[in-house]
């Protein structure tokens, strides 16, 4: 659908002319496109729908993983971030989070949550001397989750008002109390 809506000369993706016998329908401005966007990437390289699709959930299960890795390696050290991201991926919320209830949005907006906490953690531990691309990443990321899952960007930046609080309030201890 979204492919459709991009490539079909109105020059806007919320608009999908096929949809409900060929009114049209803006789906998009009720469903987050984000998800989409990535899998039209993979589309657009070549790959099949089906296939792009799959390619952008591995996608994303691979950026959770590699965040959740990061931001644990922080506090608990490499077994214990090995474990912990194992045990995501391993975990039956995951799989039928996927598998069953299909809420890929979900899942992507968990990805991009996860590595907009590892962003927003250097950024409150380094303070002054982070550079400008760790603020353009979290930015950008965050941007990326609000256009990926609605609920999940709220719930996320509950997260991080808390963490932020917690992190200046607290101190900044950084990692493993360094």
């Amino acid at each position: 659908v979204l492919d459709t809506a991009l490539h079909d000369g109105t020059g806007s993706y919320r608009w999908s002319t096929y949809l409900y016998n060929g009114f049209g329908y803006p789906l998009f401005e009720f469903y987050a496109p984000g998800l989409y966007f990535v899998a039209e990437l993979f589309y657009s390289l070549g790959a099949s729908l089906a296939g792009a699709f799959k390619l952008t959930i591995v996608a994303f299960t691979v950026m959770r993983a590699v965040a959740d890795y990061s931001w644990v390696r922080r506090y608990c050290g490499s077994f214990g971030a090995l474990l912990a991201s194992a045990l995501f991926v391993l975990s039956p919320y995951y799989a039928f989070n996927v598998y069953t209830r299909g809420d890929f949005g979900e899942h992507a907006a968990g990805a991009l949550g996860l590595l907009a906490l590892n962003l927003l953690d250097k950024i409150l531990v380094e303070g002054r001397n982070v550079g400008r691309w760790t603020w353009l990443g979290f930015v950008i990321t965050y941007a990326a989750l609000v256009c990926t899952h609605n609920i999940s960007a709220l719930l996320f930046t509950s997260l991080f008002v808390f963490y932020g609080l917690g992190t200046v309030l607290l101190g900044k201890s950084g990692p493993k109390g360094a």
